[in-house]
């Protein structure tokens, strides 16, 4: 994510607002915003606009997309990910996924 933001001056955030843990003293556009100004140097500013997921199709389809990109790498269901493929881009971030080693 950092990649795709750290040249543009500002942009909005929206996570949804069950994801924010209220004993937590940080969230993660603070995190995020953290990262960009001292690792990477950026002077981005993250404008954080947590929304209620079921009053916002764009949430709904993230979350939607990403439950059939889930499925398709933990339980091996590819149907739906067959066919959103081609608009997925790849990254592997850590580890091989099991059975690739």
């Amino acid at each position: 994510m950092i990649d795709y933001v750290r040249h543009v001056p500002e942009f909005i955030f929206v996570p949804d607002k069950r994801s924010i843990k209220v004993e937590s003293g940080n969230s993660l556009a603070d995190y995020l915003q953290t990262v960009l100004w001292f690792e990477c140097g950026a002077s981005t500013v993250i404008m954080n606009c947590p929304q209620e997921s079921h009053k916002n199709y764009n949430l709904q389809f993230v979350d939607w997309v990403s439950s059939c990109v889930w499925s398709h790498f933990e339980d091996g269901e590819s149907t739906v990910y067959r066919e959103i493929s081609r608009h997925v881009r790849v990254r592997q971030l850590f580890f091989d996924p099991p059975g690739r080693s």
